[in-house]
């Protein structure tokens, strides 16, 4: 290899990996998208918060006192008791469990260094932890994989992309990715200077199940998951042709003669303990990999006093983004019990307030918390015609995505600062609780039934072609 190829190659490898690290996928280290959570003890009174936050230039804070949205209508400013769940609770956002601290939602923009300027104490949100498993199961991984290997050198460095990779996108689907990726380099290994080694390879079926896995896998993890994964395959190829390249130029000074391998790749026999050893590992690490997800609360913080700190959190995002109907229907039907209201409770609450009037007294049952889309709500006009009395029937509201809208909507156009506008930063109706969150949502379940589905069935193909004692 001329060296100014190599230098070349160097070159768009570094370029490519720079890439990466810029067009990172960086924690969210609030539970809030664009806000974070400050909070102060209870004893510190809230003017006295926002006089030192303005202070040091933090402004349009949401506090408990911040201006309130007018959810009722002109023709019933009073409603049940019973209809103003949303209005009766919307304080609960500015306490934390125990109630012994107040809560702010600043916006994000402001540095860290301007809050030590703050003269009492404080907590600034949670930090997150649960990225930074995936990042520490896949180094596990790519230690165990190098024990397997015969070519440790080579992919030691050839692999350090797929850990940047896992890096670069903290998420189970870049667990998910590498592992099945390593299962397609443990076979290449196998391979490795071997003639036919890129057929046989094409043509065994575990590393089909595998490239299938990763396809998969990749298409649910968005534009940028798969430039990350392009970017580390071919990365990843390029340093181990260099190192090869470098490794066998060595060889073939120091030595007069060169070895070959006479099997070929397709007549290798690779179905031992160390691919039934890889295949239980990999089962393993999707199956850890899952519980550190599923189990591990995504956000953790303690007070001063060391004691842990359980704030508002959105608690339940169902899977449909955007304010839709079908948005407001899951989370109405799916959502476990709270105290705490949402979005979805806001609709509905203007919805009741619109109709409220115009429903007759035997119909008010109290609170309605599910909407069904297309409810159509009229009233009856009378008017006089040709000397006789005459009824028409008047539309007053249908529950339709350009009545959600339109509500919405009214939260935009509000000029101060209003919790609505933080639960509408998270781009879909979503339910809140105390305690930590946990972003499960249906797509991490699909991507663990496929991930176990692929190690599975190649497991099952392991024991249906090895022969014990071949």
């Amino acid at each position: 290899m001329k060296k100014s190829i190599f230098i070349v190659e160097l070159t768009v490898i570094a370029l490519l990996l720079t890439s990466m690290c810029l067009f990172r996928d960086v924690p969210i280290l609030s539970p809030w998208k664009n806000w974070k959570v400050l909070s102060v003890s209870v004893d510190v009174p809230e003017k006295k918060v926002l006089d030192e936050l303005s202070k040091i230039l933090i402004n349009n804070v949401v506090s408990e006192n911040s201006s309130r949205i007018e959810v009722n209508s002109n023709l019933a400013p009073v409603l049940p008791s019973e209809y103003n769940f949303y209005k009766n609770n919307l304080y609960r956002f500015f306490y934390d469990k125990n109630n012994n601290f107040r809560l702010y939602y600043l916006p994000k923009g402001f540095s860290n260094n301007q809050l030590k300027k703050l003269p009492f104490k404080y907590n600034v949100d949670l930090q997150s932890s649960f990225p930074y498993f995936s990042i520490i199961v896949t180094v596990i991984s790519y230690i165990f994989l190098l024990f397997l290997l015969k070519n440790k050198l080579i992919f030691a460095i050839s692999l350090l992309p797929c850990i940047l990779f896992s890096i670069c996108l903290p998420s189970y689907n870049s667990l998910i990715i590498n592992l099945f990726y390593f299962v397609i380099v443990f076979f290449f290994d196998k391979y490795h200077g071997r003639k036919n080694k890129f057929s046989a390879l094409l043509k065994n079926i575990f590393v089909i199940f595998s490239v299938i896995a990763c396809v998969i896998t990749c298409c649910f993890s968005g534009f940028r998951g798969i430039c990350f994964f392009l970017i580390t395959i071919f990365t990843s190829y390029k340093l181990y042709a260099i190192i090869a390249h470098l490794i066998t130029t060595k060889l073939t000074k120091n030595n007069s003669f060169e070895y070959i391998n006479i099997v070929s790749a397709s007549k290798l026999n690779f179905l031992n303990k160390k691919t039934l050893y890889l295949f239980y590992s990999i089962g393993i690490f999707i199956i850890i990999g899952a519980l550190l997800y599923f189990l591990i609360p995504s956000f953790s913080s303690k007070t001063t006093n060391n004691t842990p700190l359980s704030i508002p959190t959105p608690l339940e995002y169902n899977g449909t983004r955007g304010f839709t109907l079908k948005s407001y229907s899951n989370l109405q039907t799916k959502k476990s019990s709270t105290e705490f209201p949402d979005l979805g409770d806001f609709v509905s609450q203007v919805w009741n307030s619109t109709v409220f009037p115009c429903i007759a007294l035997q119909n008010n049952k109290g609170y309605v918390e599910n909407v069904t889309p297309g409810t159509s709500v009229n009233t009856t006009e009378y008017f006089e015609e040709n000397g006789k009395i005459e009824t028409k029937s008047v539309e007053v509201a249908t529950f339709t995505k350009q009545f959600i809208d339109t509500t919405l909507h009214r939260i935009q156009t509000f000029n101060t600062p209003i919790i609505e506008k933080v639960l509408m930063d998270q781009e879909s109706f979503c339910a809140a609780d105390f305690g930590n969150v946990k972003r499960t949502t249906p797509l991490t379940y699909v991507i663990f039934v496929i991930a176990m589905l692929f190690c599975g069935l190649q497991i099952l193909f392991f024991f249906k072609f090895y022969k014990i004692g071949r």
